[in-house]
């Protein structure tokens, strides 16, 4: 603080003194007992919030690093450090039905694996901790399907440890609509919720309009290769991604996934 003041000193040639204006000079015995201050700087678990809400994970362990060092008692900024540092693991795989050969891992599927609209197929999430899940599913046509959470209430923990989930649950499956193309399969899972996912995959579901609904794609897909990179960096967070080839149909309407 100190050095951000401009001090200007006056040198009366006579005497050969320096005298320091004593406006200025309150100023820096202001500043001074400013600085010693208790809580003078301190960091809110809303910064850290609204970093982590943004995307910028970085920045928001800086913070959480700022403010336990300041406070290491703070229970709260100790609580959100652990959600970003504790280490989730996932085990996401894809089951294509009828067949009994082992299961797809999300991620490592052979590169010419194609679906068509008969091929029934099926998710399994195993999670290492109770975390909060997002599974999204970008069709041939560039719509967006929220495969899990598939209801109005917002996303719950999802089973702990050994439990495992199925997409879609029961005994069901998914199928293609005939739309020839790519089809993504994208999960996200944190120690916390990221509602803003949610959000952008509702703005894609909405629109009708096709550039906004374009802009409203991109978004989406900027904010999930946001939450890909941020894996590499942050242990509480996991991304999974699946893709094949969506082999359509000779006659058909190009359309979204369905549940038989």
């Amino acid at each position: 603080m100190l050095a951000d003041l401009d001090v200007w000193w006056f040198m009366h040639r006579r005497e050969r003194a320096y005298v320091v204006g004593a406006g200025v000079a309150a100023l820096l015995l202001a500043g001074v007992l400013l600085t010693l201050l208790p809580g003078r700087g301190a960091v809110k678990p809303s910064q850290v919030l609204a970093a982590r809400s943004a995307g910028r994970y970085e920045r928001a362990l800086q913070l959480l690093a700022d403010g336990i060092k300041r406070d290491p008692a703070n229970r709260e900024l100790v609580r959100l450090q652990s959600q970003l540092t504790e280490n989730l693991e996932v085990d996401f795989r894809m089951r294509i039905a009828p067949q009994p050969s082992p299961s797809i891992e999300a991620g490592a599927a052979p590169a010419g694996l194609a679906l068509g609209p008969s091929d029934g197929y099926a998710l399994s999430v195993r999670p290492s901790a109770a975390c909060y899940l997002y599974v999204f599913q970008i069709t041939s046509t560039g719509e967006v399907l929220r495969l899990f959470p598939n209801r109005k209430p917002k996303a719950a923990p999802t089973p702990s440890g050994a439990a495992m989930l199925r997409i879609p649950d029961g005994n069901g499956w998914l199928h293609l609509k005939p739309a020839r193309g790519v089809e993504r399969i994208v999960l996200v899972a944190a120690h916390w919720e990221i509602p803003v996912l949610e959000r952008l995959a509702g703005e894609v579901s909405a629109e009708r309009n096709s550039q906004r609904r374009s802009a409203a794609l991109k978004r989406l897909l900027d904010r999930l290769e946001l939450e890909k990179w941020a894996t590499g960096q942050i242990p509480g967070l996991v991304y999974g991604i699946c893709e094949f080839q969506n082999l359509g149909a000779q006659t058909g309407s190009p359309g979204s996934t369905r549940r038989s």
